[in-house]
């Protein structure tokens, strides 16, 4: 399966794709990629969290497809997806949801490992005393800025951790 790259407001996004199902979407952090893709579900995709992020999407009409993971991250995962735009719950909400609390920096593990950014909401998962990580430690740029198109203000004031 080949890569295919599209550029969003907040970076550019590489995604996989499965028949019509998403396997894998993320942002590059780093500069070198390939050119834009062609590929006509790469065109709508990003149109489309180019919809988002002008806050005219609230849900996108590819599914997720089949993804690896642990049995623990894929139940993270699938908790996760039910967390509706404009709501965030703390990594600790979470790992309750998943049946003990305990687990909250679990849960923050799993999310880091997420592998369709966005369409798994792992930004709307945020820590209790601030916005927590994003994609591991460093990017929480990024995760403000989409919380802040979902209508949420969270305080950076853990660090971005």
């Amino acid at each position: 399966m080949k890569d295919e790259t599209i550029n969003t407001p907040l970076g550019v996004m590489s995604v996989q794709f499965e028949g019509d199902k998403i396997k894998k979407l993320h942002f590059l952090w780093k500069s070198n990629f390939n050119e834009e893709s062609k590929n006509k579900k790469a065109v709508v995709l990003k149109r489309e969290i180019g919809e988002y992020f002008e806050g005219k999407r609230k849900s996108f009409s590819f599914k997720v497809g089949k993804i690896e993971g642990t049995d623990f991250q894929m139940k993270v995962f699938k908790e996760v997806a039910k967390i509706p735009f404009g709501k965030t719950l703390t990594y600790k909400e979470v790992a309750r949801q998943l049946g003990n609390a305990n687990l909250a920096r679990a849960v923050g593990g799993a999310l880091r490992n997420n592998p369709v950014a966005i369409l798994i909401p792992c930004h709307r998962v945020v820590a209790k005393d601030g916005i927590g990580g994003y994609a591991g430690i460093g990017h929480s740029k990024i995760k403000r800025q989409l919380l802040q198109i979902e209508g949420k203000d969270v305080k950076v004031s853990n660090g971005g951790r």
